[in-house]
């Protein structure tokens, strides 16, 4: 409103200061506000209030890990496709060697204003719509040094945070949603053909604002470096090894000189739809944008005990936790970083399901909570069924986005599925009561029928079923009668339709049509069976049937 004087947010200042912590920057008791004046269409007041000379915080680094492989996790850089129409865009550059695990430098923590959202029209049109809904709310700027080398180095430290906010529960990292923003500094310099030449200067810097997803960083990156390399002259580029060999190039030329002719300092827009960056306006040195001193804000003085308290009151982060998982519980890398990144709520959640049962196996229990529970909710959430409210777990830790299917969830979050609900069915299935198959359709039951408060009750006052019952009320309990298994063996075996697969299995394709035989018996079964007792009494089956042909030759 006109003449509302800005009031700094005191929340604002302990999640920065949570965050500033953790990544180990250095606090300043004494920090200031200032003005830093532009004119765009999102900033109503012609001026954003910032940190730019005196920030809440300095120096500090992040923990950037190298990406896993969706198999075991091991790094496999994605191959160039040569076909298309901007080579080596498409993911790691197969050049780039795979890099070892690395600390980047933070040249500061700020706190400062929100600007309004500006959507343009995608269609080339002249209008472009503005949401001031979020204007002169304190956001938290993190300003990393420029040590990056890779789109997949950039994406691996976005992502490296995201874990690390979330933790912190300072940000539920939503990119989607604008919780989370990414702007990307993208500038290159020419490679030397040789090290006993030095690496030439580096080019303008060029800004992509507003990146909202992992992928939109690696692949504005990849674009981005590729199109500042092709507006160079090529052949100050090839005598700069930008061609990536030495053969046939006259070294005794390069003497690190490389003009940057064509790439302006500018700031670009990403556009998903495409994977490339177009501009947006020129971009301003520190002279265009006036800074002096907020007059309405005075400078903020922090106590220094309260910054102790702070400090002993930060959780436990993402590289201890994910050491944690993996020596404790015997989690892959693959499943601790998928309960990482999902937030302290899908950690806490898994040790409340271990912990529940006298012999219940880390990995297994991943297994459900990574390969089916997580993305039962999110399918869920996704559908609107259940919507905002949808949730895993009654839990005492701060919840996930994907186990509460909502973000910003309270810490008392009423979930759909109870740890001990969720051990109960892992020990049905471990122990032989239900088919792994049968306890996925069990745990989609359970998942779509709402929370679970206190009294058990679910949504809409109806009761939520346990697995036990859930399952004696369908008749889905697997098959152990043996009279009754070796009926059905004894049927499945000697069908007539399955002649051609019993001459087959005698052959000695046993493994191919042991198959068969399984599947036929669970089909008739309903896909109750055990399929290793089932698979037993086939083989017995079977070599009866073979010794009763023999015996009529």
């Amino acid at each position: 409103m006109p003449g509302t004087l800005p009031v700094l947010n005191k929340e604002a200042v302990h999640q920065s200061l949570r965050t500033a912590l953790a990544l180990g920057c250095q606090v300043h008791p004494v920090s200031r506000f200032e003005r830093k004046h532009y004119f765009y269409c999102d900033l109503p007041q012609g001026y954003q209030i910032t940190q730019q000379a005196s920030p809440i915080a300095t120096g500090g680094s992040l923990l950037v890990e190298p990406p896993l492989h969706e198999n075991q996790r091991q790094r496999a850089p994605r191959k160039r496709n040569a076909s298309s129409p901007h080579p080596g865009l498409e993911g790691d550059d197969p050049e780039e060697a795979a890099w070892p695990p690395f600390r980047v430098r933070i040249a500061r923590l700020q706190i400062e204003q929100d600007s309004g959202k500006s959507t343009h029209d995608s269609a080339g049109g002249r209008h472009t719509l503005v949401d001031l809904n979020r204007a002169g709310v304190a956001l938290m700027e993190i300003v990393f040094e420029p040590e990056l080398s890779s789109p997949s180095q950039a994406a691996a430290c976005l992502r490296s945070l995201q874990a690390t906010l979330r933790a912190l529960d300072s940000c539920d990292g939503l990119m989607e949603e604008g919780s989370l923003r990414c702007d990307l500094n993208v500038s290159v310099r020419p490679a030397p053909p040789s090290p006993a030449f030095p690496p030439g200067p580096w080019g303008p810097r060029v800004e992509v604002k507003n990146l909202n997803s992992l992928k939109a960083l690696q692949t504005a990156a990849a674009f981005e470096i590729q199109r500042q390399i092709a507006l160079h002259d090529p052949g100050d580029a090839s005598r700069a090894g930008m061609a990536g060999t030495e053969g046939g190039q006259d070294l005794s030329r390069f003497n690190g000189h490389f003009e940057f002719k064509s790439v302006e300092r500018e700031t670009r827009a990403f556009n998903a739809a495409t994977g490339e960056t177009t501009r947006m306006r020129g971009k301003e040195g520190a002279v265009d944008y006036r800074f002096f001193p907020e007059p309405d804000l005075p400078p903020l003085v922090l106590d220094m005990d309260w910054v102790e308290a702070v400090r002993r009151g930060l959780p436990e982060l993402p590289q201890a936790t994910r050491s944690r998982l993996v020596e404790e519980h015997g989690l892959t890398p693959a499943q601790a970083e998928v309960l990482i990144g999902e937030g302290e709520a899908a950690v806490g959640f898994f040790e409340d399901v271990v912990r529940g049962g006298g012999g219940r196996e880390g990995r297994g229990v991943a297994n459900w909570v990574c390969n089916d529970l997580i993305g039962l909710v999110k399918a869920k959430a996704s559908a609107g069924k259940g919507g905002k409210g949808c949730a895993v777990v009654a839990s005492p830790y701060t919840s996930s986005p994907a186990l509460t299917g909502q973000a910003g969830a309270s810490p008392t979050a009423s979930y759909a599925v109870h740890p001990e609900a969720m051990g109960e069915l892992i020990d049905m299935v471990s122990g032989g009561e239900i088919s792994i198959r049968t306890g996925k359709e069990v745990l989609a039951l359970m998942v779509a029928g709402g929370s679970e408060d206190e009294e058990g009750g679910g949504r809409g006052g109806e009761k939520r079923q346990r697995p036990r019952e859930i399952v004696a009320a369908r008749g889905w309990g697997q098959v152990s009668d043996e009279t009754v298994l070796i009926g059905v063996a004894r049927n499945v075996v000697r069908d007539p339709g399955s002649a051609r697969q019993r001459r087959q299995y005698k052959e000695g394709k046993e493994k191919q049509m042991m198959k068969f035989f399984v599947g036929q018996a669970m089909k008739e079964t309903g896909g109750r069976a055990h399929p290793g007792r089932m698979e037993t009494l086939l083989r017995v089956e079977l070599r009866k049937a073979e010794e009763e042909e023999m015996g009529g030759k």
